[in-house]
C-alpha cells in the first residue's frame, strides 16, 4: 500500500521539479537573447577604430569627421537613455526590444552600404537609436524572470558579455576587415542584428501583466523630470557624474577611435597589436575587474579611497602607453590596467545610490549613466580636434598623436582630483536623509 501510496506523490513531485528547471532554462533564454543584444549594441558602438584608417585614406575624412562618425552613436543614446527607460516601463521589452534590434539591424545595414560622410553619421544616430535600449531591456529582463537577491549578479552578468562584445571590436574585428572587404563583413553583422530581432519577436516574454497604465505613465513621466532637476541641484552626484563623464570618455576614445592609430604610429606595430592593446584587452580589463571592484569595495567599507586609487592607475596607465617606450607585453599590461581603472566608476553608482531616497534610486542610477556615456562623446569630438589642431601634416605623425591625445591623461588627472572632494557612501540611513533633501 505504501508503495502504491508515495509513486503518485514521488512522479507529482518530479513532474513540479522538472516544470520548475524548464521554467529557469526559459528565464535564462529570454534573458540571454536580451544580454547578446547588449553585446551586440557593444560591438557596433565600438567598430569605428577598426576602420579608422579606410575611412581617412578611402574616404578622406580628416580626424574631426572620423571623431563625429563615432561620437553621433553616443550622442543619440545619451539623448535616449531616459525616453528608452520609460517606454521599456510602458509597453514591456518584447515590443522594445523587437523595435530596437530591427533599427540597430538596419542602421548597420545602412553603414555598410554608405559611401559619403553624412550617410555614415545618419546610419550611426540609427544605430544609436537601437543601441539605447540594449543596457535598459537587459536588465530589465533580469528584473523581471528572476528573484531579486539574484539581480546584482544577472547585472555583473550582463555587463561582462555586454563588454565582450566590444572586446571582438577591437583586434578580432580588425583582422576580419582586412582579409575582407568592409561592406561585406558590416552586412553579415546586420544579419545577426536581423537574427536577433527574430529571436526577440519568437521568445521574448513579458512577465509582468501590463494592462491599463496610462495614467500611471503619464504621471511617471512627470515625476521623472522632476526627479532629475532635484539631482541636478546636488554638488555630489555632479561629482561623481564628473569623475564618469572623465574616465568613462577617456576610455571610450582610445577604444573606439584613437588607440589604434595612434600607437600603430608612435610605437611602429602592427594593426592586430595596436588593436589588442587599445580595444580589446581594456574592454577585458573593464568586464573581470568591474565585479572586483565592488568585492573590494564590500571587504574595505569605502568606495572613496578605490575610486582615488582608480582614477591614480588610470593617470599612470594612460602617460605610460602614450609617452613611454614599451614592448608589447607592456602596451598589452597597460591596455588592461586602463580597463581597470575605468571600471572603479562602478563605484560611483553605489555612492550615489546612498545619496539619495529608495523611490529616486532608478533616476539616480539613469542620470549617472548619462554622463558616463555623454562624457565618451564629448572627448571623442575633442580628441579628434585636438589631434588636428596639433597636427603638422597629413597623415598624422606621432607628435601629432602624443600632443593631441594629451587630454586623454589630463581627463584621468581631473578624475583623480575630483575624487578628493567626493564624500563616501553614507553607511545608512539613506531613507530619513534623502527624505528631507528631497521634500
Amino acid at each position: 500500500m505504501r508503495s502504491s501510496f508515495c509513486h503518485p506523490v514521488k512522479v507529482a513531485m518530479m513532474k513540479e521539479k522538472t516544470e520548475a528547471d524548464r521554467v529557469k532554462a526559459i528565464a535564462l533564454f529570454i534573458w540571454a537573447v536580451g544580454t547578446l543584444f547588449y553585446s551586440y549594441e557593444m560591438l557596433i558602438k565600438s567598430s569605428v577604430a577598426s576602420m579608422s584608417f579606410i575611412f581617412m585614406q578611402d574616404y578622406h575624412l580628416d580626424a574631426s569627421d572620423l571623431s563625429l562618425v563615432g561620437s553621433m552613436f553616443y550622442c543619440v543614446y545619451v539623448i535616449m537613455q531616459i525616453p528608452a527607460g520609460v517606454l521599456v516601463d510602458r509597453f514591456g521589452v518584447k515590443k522594445c526590444l523587437s523595435v530596437a534590434t530591427l533599427f540597430a539591424a538596419g542602421g548597420t545595414l545602412m553603414y555598410s552600404r554608405s559611401s559619403e560622410f553624412h550617410m555614415f553619421l545618419v546610419a550611426r544616430c540609427i544605430m544609436g537609436i537601437g543601441g539605447s535600449f540594449g543596457f535598459v531591456c537587459a536588465l530589465k529582463l533580469a528584473s523581471e524572470w528572476f528573484p531579486s537577491r539574484y539581480f546584482p549578479l544577472f547585472a555583473g552578468l550582463t555587463q561582462l558579455l555586454g563588454y565582450l562584445g566590444g572586446t571582438f571590436s577591437g583586434n578580432p574585428l580588425a583582422v576580419i576587415v582586412h582579409a575582407h572587404n568592409w561592406p561585406s563583413v558590416f552586412m553579415v553583422i546586420a544579419l545577426i542584428g536581423f537574427g536577433l530581432t527574430v529571436l526577440t519577436v519568437l521568445f521574448v516574454k513579458n512577465r509582468q501583466d501590463r494592462a491599463d497604465l496610462g495614467s500611471a505613465e503619464r504621471a511617471s513621466i512627470r515625476d521623472t523630470l522632476y526627479q532629475l532637476w532635484e539631482l541636478l541641484k546636488q554638488p555630489q552626484i555632479l561629482v561623481n557624474g564628473l569623475y564618469c563623464a572623465c574616465t568613462v570618455g577617456v576610455t571610450f576614445a582610445l577604444t573606439d577611435l584613437w588607440g589604434k592609430p595612434a600607437l600603430m604610429t608612435i610605437d611602429q606595430i602592427s594593426e592586430g597589436v595596436a588593436s589588442a592593446a587599445s580595444n580589446s584587452l581594456v574592454f577585458i580589463g573593464i568586464a573581470i575587474c568591474s565585479p572586483l571592484w565592488g568585492a573590494l569595495a564590500s571587504a574595505v567599507g569605502t568606495n572613496k579611497k578605490l575610486l582615488v586609487l582608480g582614477a591614480l592607475m588610470g593617470s599612470v596607465s594612460t602617460l605610460m602607453m602614450l609617452y613611454v617606450p614599451m614592448h608589447v607585453v607592456g602596451l598589452y599590461i597597460t591596455g588592461v590596467l586602463i580597463g581597470a581603472a575605468q571600471s572603479a566608476h562602478v563605484l560611483n553608482f553605489d555612492v550615489v545610490r546612498s545619496l539619495v531616497d529608495e523611490k529616486h534610486t532608478a533616476t539616480a542610477m539613469a542620470f549617472l549613466n548619462i554622463f558616463g556615456i555623454g562624457g565618451a562623446a564629448i572627448v571623442q569630438i575633442l580628441t579628434g580636434i585636438c589631434i588636428e589642431a596639433a597636427a603638422t601634416t597629413e597623415p598624422y605623425v606621432a607628435s601629432d598623436y602624443k600632443k593631441g591625445l594629451a587630454i586623454i591623461p589630463a581627463l584621468f588627472i581631473l578624475a583623480f582630483l575630483l575624487s578628493f572632494v567626493m564624500k563616501d557612501k553614507e553607511p545608512a540611513a539613506r531613507g530619513s536623509n534623502s527624505a528631507k533633501r528631497y521634500h
